[in-house]
């Protein structure tokens, strides 16, 4: 039997909690969610914006509207900061569910992929024009052994 010395308790008891089904739920989007919505390419930065603005309203997440920017250097993935979603070019072909799952952190002021963060998502997802309802994701996403908030 191990036994854990207590200063190496007390320092693991210091580390920030760590987001355990984040790699499930990127899994899931790319196999599952970001099929359903196909590769089509938006108009242009208006297009996004707009429909960030859309699903904001619908979770009522800001009284601001949403701004989204396509930077110089492109990263690898989409983020949000305040009422800012920075989308890389290497995310516009999933741009719906990207724009989803940023407006999702938004409403839960967190960067967690907790069941809350995930209930909010499935939620926004339904809100997308051509999309299942959020029964379906919300199955779908239990399938694949992500936890949802009831």
């Amino acid at each position: 039997m191990t036994i854990i010395k207590p200063h190496i308790l007390a320092a693991l008891a210091r580390l920030r909690p760590i987001d355990w089904q984040k790699a499930r739920l990127y899994r899931w989007e790319r196999n599952i969610v970001w099929p359903i919505f196909g590769s089509d390419v938006p108009r242009g930065m208006d297009e996004i914006t707009n429909l960030a603005n859309l699903l904001a309203k619908a979770v009522r997440a800001t009284r601001n509207p949403i701004v989204v920017i396509n930077p110089e250097s492109p990263g690898p993935r989409a983020l949000i900061f305040k009422n800012t979603i920075t989308l890389p070019a290497v995310v516009w072909l999933g741009y719906k569910p990207a724009i989803a799952h940023e407006i999702a952190h938004l409403v839960r002021h967190s960067t967690s992929h907790n069941g809350k963060f995930v209930k909010v998502y499935c939620y926004l997802l339904s809100h997308l024009p051509g999309a299942p309802t959020r029964h379906f994701f919300v199955r779908s996403a239990m399938r694949h052994g992500i936890r949802v908030a009831r």
